[in-house]
């Protein structure tokens, strides 16, 4: 009777995880637009968008939320089914909730190459932080640089951010996700796709 209950209640999850699923297909995903840095993005379903007063624009990833859907990205079925198991086996484990952030302020005179010579000589005075990839590359059309940086905070996993480094009309942009190691590669990819939905004004 217990594994009849048991499956029973399963059933109905997914039921419900399905329905949400086919609502989020079939509505509109709103678009942020920042008229002072000029840019705009098409927020991705299953990310909340949180306030910070340094950033941009924060996300975060809401936890057990449909997470694959990105535009142009139509979940597939058994992309859903992976999610909902996976959803229901670690739904009571604790873990770091990958954020992606959009940092921007006026640049000045700085150009792209010295801010990643400030930033490459802070690194190396802390221990917080360390750059462990940086390759030159482009992004919609202007220069930029992309790094993978490792955090380290004590008594939390470790962190590691994919991070892209653009001058833009006289803006600074620092674009970047950040996920538990073990999670990066996954994220990385996740950016990606986000990041289609990003262009300038």
């Amino acid at each position: 009777m217990n594994a009849t209950i048991k499956r029973l209640a399963l059933t109905c999850i997914f039921l419900i995880m399905i329905t949400l699923s086919l609502c989020a297909n079939g509505s509109a995903q709103s678009a942020y637009v920042n008229t002072r840095f000029g840019f705009r993005l098409t927020l991705p379903s299953g990310w909340k968008q949180i306030s910070h007063p340094e950033a941009a624009l924060v996300l975060q990833e809401i936890p057990g939320s449909n997470a694959l859907i990105f535009p142009g990205h139509k979940e597939t079925t058994q992309e859903f089914l992976d999610r909902a198991r996976k959803s229901l086996s670690d739904a009571n484990a604790p873990r770091f909730l990958p954020v992606f952030t959009v940092m921007a302020r006026l640049a000045g005179n700085l150009t792209l190459a010295q801010y990643a010579a400030q930033t490459r000589a802070n690194a190396a005075r802390t221990s917080t932080f360390r750059i462990i990839g940086e390759v030159p590359s482009m992004f919609k059309g202007t220069p930029a640089i992309v790094r993978t940086v490792r955090t380290f905070i004590p008594g939390e996993p470790i962190r590691q951010s994919q991070e892209i480094i653009s001058l833009h009309r006289g803006a600074l942009f620092a674009i970047s996700i950040s996920a538990s190691v073990d999670k990066h590669k996954h994220y990385a990819a996740l950016m990606d796709r986000i990041l289609v939905g990003f262009n300038w004004l």
